[in-house]
């Protein structure tokens, strides 16, 4: 029952998995296919969620309303085995209205070619990168390096609104050590993500915000974003001032030798000391 209740958290409203790590469909049975197999059998388990913290595996799921969000506050997985890590710290996915709109890059192949560590590569998720380096020093097909260390993890409820908080440490390597934190807040018809990235010299910072292959993203007025969903509703991606954006093309990967054309949007920002970025997602409920 634990690993069912799970697995149903950790996957979206359409009825599939979040892609963290090596995540890909069509290698093991279809969730709907376990979940009536442990229904066959007899099993039970809660179906009923609202916010949740995964403390062992360090996910978290956030639910107001029309909106499901899966996010990733711990390790890249057990210190003794790393082989399927990605370093995708402080990524997350976000579905609105039953459909995917935020999302990883997902996993396409294995072995030891450039492809391979694009989508293993912190740009390749949405997160937030600085010098355009790996949070987690993923190199050759299954191997990591020094790695991400995460911080202590803040968790609020309010009344309609839910608050998660993490940290990591995983450029501690480059100049002046800085440490990535960001804050996700969510309520109806609201998502509010906050970047704060602290070190004692200059450092480069993108944001990726990677878009589900059917969302379509077009520059608005100002500081914003109009993305359109495939149902035709549509939400507003708002960003701070002073941040160079730009939507370019890229790919997703639901499964191996699976390759589908998407966008996503890039943030950069020259940084110096502490610096705090926020972006706002709005929709009507």
């Amino acid at each position: 029952p634990s690993m069912l209740a799970w697995l149903k958290l950790m996957s979206h409203p359409d009825g599939k998995i979040s892609f963290f790590n090596d995540s890909a469909t069509n290698i093991a049975p279809e969730n709907s296919q376990v979940f009536d197999y442990a229904a066959r059998l007899g099993i039970q388990f809660n179906h009923t969620f609202g916010h949740s913290i995964l403390p062992e595996s360090g996910y978290f799921r956030l639910e107001s309303s029309h909106s499901v969000l899966i996010g990733d506050v711990g390790r890249i997985g057990p210190d003794y085995l790393p082989s399927h890590a990605h370093a995708d710290t402080l990524s997350f996915e976000f579905s609105l209205f039953g459909q995917r709109l935020i999302v990883n890059s997902g996993t396409s192949e294995y072995g030891l070619g450039p492809e391979r560590l694009r989508q293993r590569g912190t740009p390749a998720h949405s997160t937030l990168s600085i010098n355009r380096a790996n949070s987690s020093d993923v190199w050759s097909g299954f191997r990591v390096g020094t790695r991400a260390r995460p911080g202590a993890v803040a968790f609020q409820t309010f009344d309609t609104e839910a608050m998660v908080q993490g940290s990591h440490d995983g450029y501690r390597v480059e100049a002046g050590s800085p440490v990535h934190c960001r804050k996700w807040s969510l309520k109806p018809g609201y998502l509010k993500i906050e970047d704060t990235v602290s070190g004692s010299s200059s450092y480069n910072i993108d944001v990726i915000f990677r878009l589900h292959p059917g969302i379509s993203a077009v520059q608005g007025h100002k500081n914003n974003v109009v993305l359109t969903l495939p149902s035709g509703d549509t939400a507003l991606f708002e960003h701070a001032t002073g941040l160079d954006v730009i939507i370019e093309a890229t790919t997703w990967h639901p499964k191996f030798g699976t390759t589908e054309e998407s966008s996503l949007i890039r943030c950069t920002k020259k940084g110096k000391g502490t610096t705090n970025l926020k972006f706002i997602l709005t929709w009507a409920e």
